[in-house]
């Protein structure tokens, strides 16, 4: 046990000891394990001026002793999330309320606003040139493949080749090729910088919303979610989005090129568009709302897959200490699992939609193939080279439309075939895509947790539990999953089927109405081509457009945390801006002041009346849950007031921004915060100040001796956490901070709870010496460091107890600080 008492007041650490590790009646009784350095009475171990003596004529306190058990250290107070945690968990029992809540799934349509928003980021310029760059290509390509049929049927004239017309030729396809290069060339440029453009702008608008959430959002929100959203949701709107944009883009033109085509050179082929259009939009209005729904499923499920991997991660020592490895594993294996109930259908949706596309393609080129004759087998290798390079949707309509203008009366058909088709398929895919993403999170929360606590997972021998609460975190994503991928195979059959009626009746047309249309062989050839073609550019039309409203799912899911209400202004107002010297007192006036973490939640401070004079020392103490921290976290407007107000020299903190208000106050938390950087980096991250100042700064938090001694010095590389300095040494880089800032207001809050008595005697000494002409409210640690406040506010149950100087409270035997100072052993 690593100090387990040193977070909860002496009242509550008095009951802990005699309960649980005493070795007379405490529940860990012969259980406890320890190395003996010294032994003896009292008097023998100070007689013999080792460790025990030095230690006690250093840091003892004369004071009564009392009769009850030895406890090294008493604590009156403890820190700021425990306080919260527990004030937040009673409110919510009384409230019946769950801390966490559910995350949210989107059912039905993807709104038009979420499209309006990804394009809006995207930005309309590179949007236009993108659509600009599309339609160009596709009609430079269509006008080369047409000036290449008109080409090959040419005539020899006397035998002999008309050279000029040869060259004029030519130079035409020469130069529709070179469009064509160009325009390729416009689109993918004006694609890769808009949708850069366009991921960036929703990371930084996602980033930015998330850090000005108020704590009550990190309250409720379990880590994996919010871990969801900037993997997996953002590399969708990354990578996938503008790739599935792209390819849409490529398929709805070819297949308007294509029909436009065939219907032109055999019109009877109009005839079956209808029927064919109208499967295509049964099929797509199926699958679609399936897969939609899908996705979202799929999302949902995913984040407790996130939410309990960084929660195994944070817990891992603790987890294998109690020896639950298995039982994690088992439910993050679960939390997959249930995932993949969402992504797999997800899947299979996908391939229904191909299969049904497939067929309804294979129709559109009978049609096409029947009403066009035979052409002659001996196609010049340019041709051929240019029919398999060429299979696009757009030029392949319009091509077949131009050729047999009847083969567009079954484009309407048809493509209400494919929209219902689509519709159907999105439907579904979408939703399994919202659980499946929602059921990710929980997988990375638990991996998360697991890498965080997995030391202590080991020591309780709880690996295989933790595999197992994994793979079922996973299972349960899978279960989300897997349906996706069968609606995805559901599509593909569905595709393929229509695919292959719209290849039938375009060849079908083609070849019977050859004469009545008066169809060229060079026309025949291309429609040919383009009806053989339709199969797999439809599916790939289909697929695309199933796939934008699948995805697009990512940007509904960052837009619902770009929506969540933030703290208040971040800057002042001009009319309500403070001066540059403010604070320059240090008064600090609570009126009728009360506060709750969230709505719905009980008051955890409740109307408090008091004032704190300039440059006065006043210790904050309490017993566990009485609102101490809440009391600093209010001060910062991390809470917002229910009621009231909190005056500083004259100033409403509420009516002034958030950067100006936190600027002005300095605070020494208990649990020391360092960045990845240097030494450099965290004492001066904007680069204020000096060397000097910072080597001043460093030598009186008794640092300086020690970074110097760095090969690096200030440069010295400071790891995540600071984990490469003890946690004395960074509360000391903390008490660096506060120096170089010397606001005229200081906070600690409990800033030497986890720290031994050595480096707590360093601070306090500091503290006094060098914050003397500043206002100083302590969350007191250890009642001795109060002692030689002016005044100790008594916190009770959210109210104020006590407010009066140590001396006074202590003559009277009835107060709650007598108490405290009793079971602490300084009376």
């Amino acid at each position: 046990m690593d100090d387990p008492l040193s977070a909860v007041d002496s009242h509550v650490a008095k009951h802990m000891f005699e309960k649980v590790l005493s070795n007379e009646k405490g529940f860990l009784k012969e259980k406890t394990h320890g190395r003996i350095h010294e032994t003896g009475t009292y008097e023998q171990l100070m007689e013999t001026k080792g460790d025990f003596s030095e230690f006690i004529q250093e840091f003892s306190v004369e004071h009564k002793e009392s009769n009850g058990p030895l406890l090294n250290r008493q604590e009156s107070v403890i820190s700021d999330k425990f306080s919260r945690s527990l004030s937040v968990e009673k409110d919510t029992e009384k409230d019946k309320n769950k801390l966490i809540e559910t995350e949210k799934t989107e059912t039905g349509k993807v709104k038009l606003s979420i499209y309006a928003t990804y394009f809006r980021a995207l930005t309309y310029l590179w949007l236009v040139l993108v659509c600009i760059g599309m339609v160009g290509m596709q009609v430079a390509s269509v006008g080369s493949n047409i000036w290449l049929a008109v080409w090959s049927n040419d005539k020899p004239r006397n035998g002999t080749q008309d050279i000029d017309q040869r060259n004029m030729r030519l130079g035409v396809y020469g130069l529709l090729g070179a469009a064509q290069a160009f325009l390729v060339l416009l689109a993918a440029y004006a694609m890769a910088r808009g949708t850069v453009i366009a991921s960036r702008t929703l990371h930084t608008s996602l980033l930015a919303r998330i850090l000005r959430s108020p704590m009550s959002f990190f309250d409720t929100t379990p880590l994996g979610r919010i871990v969801n959203r900037f993997s997996k949701d953002i590399d969708v709107v990354d990578s996938t989005i503008p790739h599935t944009i792209r390819g849409w883009l490529l398929c709805l033109l070819q297949v308007v090129a294509t029909f436009l085509l065939i219907g032109f050179e055999t019109p009877i082929f109009l005839v079956f568009i209808l029927p064919i259009a109208f499967f295509y939009f049964f099929i797509q209005k199926f699958y679609v709302s399936t897969s939609r729904q899908l996705k979202r499923l799929e999302s949902v499920t995913r984040s407790p897959i996130y939410s309990h991997f960084s929660e195994t991660l944070s817990g891992v020592s603790t987890i294998r200490a109690y020896g639950s490895t298995r039982r994690f594993i088992s439910e993050s294996n679960n939390k997959v699992d249930y995932n993949q109930v969402f992504y797999y259908p997800s899947v299979c949706a996908n391939r229904w939609l191909g299969i049904r596309l497939e067929l309804c393609g294979n129709f559109i080129t009978l049609f096409a193939s029947v009403f066009i004759d035979v052409v002659d087998s001996t196609i010049p290798h340019t041709i051929r080279g240019w029919l398999l390079c060429l299979l696009q949707v757009v030029a392949t309509f319009l091509l077949i439309g131009f050729e047999t203008p009847i083969f567009l009366v079954f484009i309407l058909p048809l493509a209400f075939f494919y929209y219902f088709i689509q519709k159907f398929y999105v439907s579904t895919s979408r939703q399994l895509k919202r659980l499946e993403s929602v059921t990710r999170s929980p997988i990375y929360s638990h991996f998360s947790e697991t890498l965080s606590g997995v030391s202590t997972i080991r020591a309780y021998g709880s690996t295989r539990r933790f595999i197992s609460e994994s793979n079922n975190k996973v299972d349960y994503n899978q279960v989300f999953y897997y349906p996706s991928v069968c609606a995805n195979r559901w599509l593909g059959i569905r595709l393929e089927l229509c695919g292959n009626f719209i290849t039938l009746f375009a060849s079908v047309f083609a070849v019977y109405y050859r004469d009545s249309f008066r169809a060229n062989p060079g026309f025949v050839g291309l429609i040919i081509t383009y009806a053989l073609s339709v199969t797999q550019t439809l599916n790939w039309l289909v697929r695309m457009t199933s796939e934008m409203e699948t995805n697009i799912v990512s940007v509904e899911r960052i837009n619902e945390y770009c929506d969540n209400p933030t703290e208040a202004d971040w800057e002042s107002d001009a009319n309500n801006k403070p001066p540059n010297g403010w604070p320059d007192n240090g008064l600090i006036e609570f009126v009728d002041y009360s506060v709750r973490y969230r709505p719905g939640l009980d008051l955890v401070l409740r109307e408090i009346n008091t004032k704190i004079e300039p440059l006065e020392k006043v210790g904050i103490v309490g017993r566990t849950g009485a609102g101490k921290s809440s009391l600093t976290l209010s001060l910062f407007r991390i809470l917002e007031a229910a009621n009231g107000r909190i005056v500083i020299d004259g100033i409403d903190i509420s009516k002034i921004g958030l950067h100006d208000l936190r600027t002005r106050l300095t605070i020494i938390p208990q649990d020391p915060i360092l960045f990845s950087g240097t030494i450099r980096t965290n004492l001066d991250p904007f680069k204020i100040y000096s060397d000097e100042q910072i080597w001043t700064a460093l030598e009186h938090s008794h640092l300086k001796h020690h970074i110097k001694g760095l090969d690096a010095e200030l440069e010295h590389k400071v790891t995540e956490g600071g984990e490469n300095l003890s946690v004395g040494q960074r509360q000391l880089i903390c008490l660096a901070r506060a120096l170089l800032r010397k606001s005229r207001i200081l906070v600690l809050d409990e800033a030497t709870a986890a720290v031994d008595l050595e480096t707590d005697s360093l601070i306090q000494t500091t503290i006094r010496k060098e914050f003397k002409e500043c206002t100083i409210l302590t969350i007191a640690h250890r009642l001795n460091t109060i002692m030689d406040s002016n005044r100790v506010l008594v916190l009770e149950k959210g109210s104020v107890g006590e407010f009066d100087s140590p001396q006074n409270l202590l003559q009277n035997k009835d107060t709650i600080f007598y108490s405290l100072a009793k079971d602490a052993r300084l009376l």
